[in-house]
């Protein structure tokens, strides 16, 4: 099955996009599709990534990457992000999977915020927020390269409350960000239209949706507050 994929991707020499859904991936096949110099987006759908990903050279032509892995039978998904070296935007969607980020190995092996420019993670469980605040932080360090974000949209599986929020806020402090997108926050206090102002001051598009949060640990009614940030701000309620 995988040599007449491997021959009809070969004879693809201007493909830019590539899209696979439930296909096992070996070393073979991604070198094959990584290989090719007009490809700038892959995405992958419930695909497994075989053992032997490690023989496969870097890339740094592919810019986009959009990766849902649907259940924890997907998890070898993750093992592809290393691969790219020059990220600039990326869409990860767990799909009611277990986990919206990667595992801490692939993390630490692939900090994408130090190249991305466009981001959507979308059902982030409040259990991940720390996990995730600190894989941005990495590239904010003295030695890292900065955070060259400009658009995010960031979904959370359940209404977030103030401190979250403002612990997300504060990780990505700096980024250029032009476009920002919080879905599900259980507390819109000014405090966080305060940090939202000091921390993106060329933001030029706010949106954020409320979520009465039913959370396991803790449930709580919300509240909206407007200020005035000078900025187009959209306020949803769901």
């Amino acid at each position: 099955m995988i040599e007449p994929v491997k021959e009809i991707i070969t004879r693809s020499p201007g493909l830019e996009e590539c899209s696979i859904s439930g296909f096992p991936l070996n070393a073979t096949l991604l070198s094959t599709i990584l290989s090719i110099p007009s490809l700038i987006t892959i995405n992958l759908r419930n695909c497994i990534i075989a053992a032997d990903h490690t023989q496969i050279p870097q890339c740094d032509t592919v810019l986009n990457v959009s990766l849902t892995p649907e259940s924890f039978e997907y998890i070898s998904t993750w093992n592809i992000l290393p691969l790219f070296t020059s990220l600039r935007w990326l869409s990860i969607d767990r799909a009611g999977g277990r986990s919206e980020l990667p595992p801490l190995v692939i993390r630490s092996a692939a900090n994408v915020f130090a190249t991305l420019e466009r981001l959507m993670l979308a059902e982030i469980p409040f259990e991940e927020i720390d996990a995730l605040t600190h894989w941005i932080r990495q590239a904010r360090t003295p030695s890292g390269p900065g955070l060259r974000l400009t658009h995010s949209k960031l979904d959370m599986r359940y209404g977030i409350d103030e401190e979250e929020c403002l612990s997300i806020i504060s990780a990505l402090q700096g980024a250029p960000m032009q476009v920002f997108v919080i879905g599900g926050i259980g507390v819109a206090a000014p405090a966080i239209f305060d940090a939202l102002a000091n921390a993106f001051p060329q933001l030029e598009s706010l949106t954020l949706i409320y979520r009465e949060s039913d959370r396991p640990d803790h449930i709580q009614g919300g509240r909206m507050a407007i200020c005035d940030l000078g900025i187009r701000t959209t306020l949803c309620r769901v």
